[in-house]
């Protein structure tokens, strides 16, 4: 039901946030070598396709999953490295956005495809 599904998605998303704030330096770190070395760019990618099968692999809902893995991940750096705070934005209005992306991601019926 939408109670349980809302509990799921909130479990996702303090999961992500609490995986960045505990990481948040070695996420720094990656997000630079991904810039600049190939071979970490390449294994990064590929965990990032797995994690878009995941997620389903019909071709018209590729574009928003990844959208939805980009901003779950950028929210969640910035929630970690405190720039969310910095700019006075509530992180419990981010945190519940961040979750109504994820709820909506996993659990709204699929979408046909756009032109």
């Amino acid at each position: 039901g939408s109670g349980e599904e809302e509990t799921r998605a909130e479990r996702i998303v303090d999961r992500v946030l609490e995986h960045h704030r505990r990481w948040k330096g070695f996420r720094a770190s990656l997000r630079a070598l991904v810039a600049t070395d190939d071979a970490v760019r390449s294994f990064y990618r590929a965990q990032r396709r797995r994690q878009l099968a995941w997620l389903g692999d019909r071709a018209a809902d590729r574009e928003q999953h990844a959208l939805a893995l980009f901003t779950l991940e950028r929210a969640a750096d910035g929630l970690a490295d405190g720039e969310a705070a910095a700019l006075g934005l509530s992180t419990t209005k981010v945190r519940a956005q961040l979750v109504d992306l994820v709820r909506r991601e996993l659990f709204a019926p699929t979408k046909a495809a756009r032109p």
